[in-house]
């Protein structure tokens, strides 16, 4: 779920970019465990877990995307 400004969540996993980045792998141009491996996307979280299931790590990132998001010019 999206959350607001400062608010946090108890969870296992969290990926945080900045803007850019996140625009990036919105869009489709930087593939999301590229970036994870590459640390663009910072994990908090187990790395190894993440990983061993790349499905769910792309999955996590496609949660994103439903995300009603207006990027800045």
């Amino acid at each position: 779920r999206e959350l607001g400004a400062g608010e946090e969540v108890a969870s296992e996993f969290m990926i945080s970019a900045p803007l850019p980045t996140w625009k990036r792998v919105n869009d489709g141009q930087l593939d999301p465990i590229r970036a994870l491996t590459g640390r663009q996307l910072k994990l908090k979280g187990n790395m190894l877990k993440l990983m061993k299931t790349p499905k769910a790590a792309i999955e996590l990132v496609n949660c994103s995307k439903t995300i009603d998001t207006q990027w800045p010019a």
